[in-house]
């Protein structure tokens, strides 16, 4: 597959399944570009859609002018024909997509780099219509491309490490909760709102003072659940301190996490929503969990 898609011929064979519709609009469509993306099923690159559909309504654009949902009609063997889900995809849409794709494949790679350089060449247009790009200014362009492509890839890289990382668990806790969903608000300010709603235990002093240090032992259920809708948001996991020392502290429910967000934000907290690519992912990603 690589070796017949990655050559000379490579940029010639994605400008031949570019669609110009009205007005000039350029779009692909997405089970043509499956194969350059190094898919053959047709529901996993669907998934690297609905990421990348994610990344473009994180930066503030509408992904609606981007991807559009369309059924296609292809033939069978009979002769008969019938509908497929396909997807038709914008030039940046594209690019985007592509940055979300395995970059070490070649044939993802020679892609992000065709659209980074069309949208590139586009934007340019876009700002001075009667451009006349060199050689110069073509190399220039597709240099400063593959170091957007890097450091695209390596941003999408980290946002889905993460994102593993987030659904290997059935919980996570409660700090990294507020850095993924409300990286702005005070922690205190957090757990003073879970306390006062007695969602969580609050009794820092329950066990009174360490007869050698002197300082307040917190009570065994401190940071603890609540019965109710304590537990229904929180849970308790293992972690270890900064001196290795097992404790078991609060966690939140993934299949929680949204649901708590929005309790929060009821609240007066300003989350992270709208702002932050890796909520969107996250958010995605939590969105089928029971």
């Amino acid at each position: 597959m690589s070796n017949d898609i990655v050559q000379v011929g490579f940029t010639a064979q994605l400008d031949h399944l570019k669609i110009v519709e009205d007005q000039h609009r350029e779009v692909w469509s997405a089970r043509d570009l499956m194969p350059y993306a190094g898919y053959t099923d047709w529901r996993n690159w669907s998934k690297a859609i609905d990421r990348a559909i994610a990344s473009v309504n994180a930066s503030g654009l509408n992904a609606a002018d981007h991807f559009v949902g369309v059924n296609k009609m292809v033939a069978l063997g009979s002769g008969a024909q019938r509908g497929i889900e396909d997807v038709d995809i914008s030039r940046h849409g594209c690019y985007v997509l592509f940055q979300n794709a395995d970059g070490s494949k070649p044939e993802v790679a020679a892609a992000q780099q065709y659209f980074a350089v069309q949208t590139r060449r586009q934007e340019i247009a876009d700002s001075q219509p009667t451009i006349d790009l060199s050689r110069m200014q073509i190399l220039e362009l597709a240099m400063d491309s593959e170091r957007r492509a890097l450091a695209e890839t390596e941003r999408a890289d980290t946002a889905e490490k993460a994102v593993a990382a987030f659904e290997a668990n059935p919980e996570y806790p409660f700090r990294e909760f507020r850095r993924l969903y409300f990286s702005d608000e005070p922690e205190t300010r957090m757990w003073n709102a879970l306390h006062s709603a007695r969602l969580v235990i609050n009794n820092p002093r329950g066990r009174g003072r360490h007869p050698r240090t002197g300082q307040w032992v917190p009570s065994k259920d401190h940071h603890h659940p609540y019965a109710g809708l304590g537990s229904h948001f929180f849970t308790l996991a293992r972690s270890l301190d900064k001196t290795g020392v097992a404790h078991l502290g609060l966690a939140v429910r993934v299949n929680r996490a949204m649901e708590l967000v929005e309790w929060f934000e009821k609240r007066g907290f300003k989350s992270n929503r709208g702002t932050n690519e890796l909520f969107e992912l996250t958010n995605t990603n939590t969105k089928g969990i029971n």
